[in-house]
Parts: C-alpha cells; structure tokens; sequence
C-alpha cells in the first residue's frame, strides 16, 4: 500500500518522464535516446534507390586486404559514419586508425594503409541489382 507521499512522487516521475519522451519525440535525436527517436529504425529505403554504407579496409605488411571492424580498432561503424566527413576532410587522420590497431593488436601484422569505402547498393524492386564502391578516404604509411 503505497502512502500518499509515495503516490505523489510516484505522480511526478510519470509526469516528468512523460513530457521528456513526448519533447524528445518531437525535438529530440538519437543522441536523447531513449527519450529521443531511434531514428535508424524509423525509415524505409526506395525499393528502386540506393542504400549507401560506409566500411573500412586495410592493407597489411604482407600486401593483404582485410576489412576492418570494431574489434581490429574499437571503432564501431555507427561511428565511422558519424566521422566520415571529418575522414574525408582530412585523410591523414586515418593514421589513428593504424595506430589503434597497433595498440591493441601489437603481435598482428600493421596496418601500411587504410581506406575507408563508401559502398552502394542499388535497388531494382526491392532486390539488389548491382553494387559499386569507392574509396572516399585513404592513408598510407611512408
């Protein structure tokens, strides 16, 4: 049996959580989550459009091409996306990129050069169709 205190504080979190989620619904973003909208769930792509992604590769000492993912850097590719411009602006700062890996992989072969790939995936009635990539960012080791 809750008091009449406990019924008025529980009243004022519900009414203090309700507006946030209804002001972070109209004015949020992703980064108010989870009283913002997650917007990544909340389109649909044209099913005769283009999703566009972005990933990384590297080239290691022995000439071999890997695709780089969180666990060769720690960097996540919702984060990649958000510092995409910043990598494209300034190529040279993909360095950081061989760098971590050195850090936390030091008994793996380096990274001599890292690009980041912007890859397209054409839609033609909602199946793929074709898909091109381009190297949008590149750094190489002197």
């Amino acid at each position: 049996m809750l008091t009449v205190r406990g019924r008025r504080v529980r009243g004022v979190a519900t009414t203090i959580a309700s507006v946030l989620l209804l002001a972070g619904s109209v004015w949020g973003s992703d980064d108010a989550f989870p009283f913002g909208p997650f917007r990544m769930y909340a389109g649909v792509n044209d099913p005769n459009g283009v999703v566009v992604s972005s990933y990384m590769r590297a080239v290691l000492t022995d000439g071999k091409v890997i695709r780089v993912d969180e666990r060769g850097t720690g960097l996540r590719r919702a984060e990649l996306e958000a510092e995409l411009a910043g990598f494209v602006k300034d190529p040279a700062s993909l360095a950081g990129i061989a760098k971590a890996h050195a850090n936390l992989h030091p008994g793996e072969p380096a990274y001599v050069e890292v690009q980041v790939v912007e890859l397209s995936q054409h839609l033609h009635h909602a199946a793929l169709s074709n898909q091109t990539t381009k190297v949008v960012a590149g750094w190489r080791a002197r």
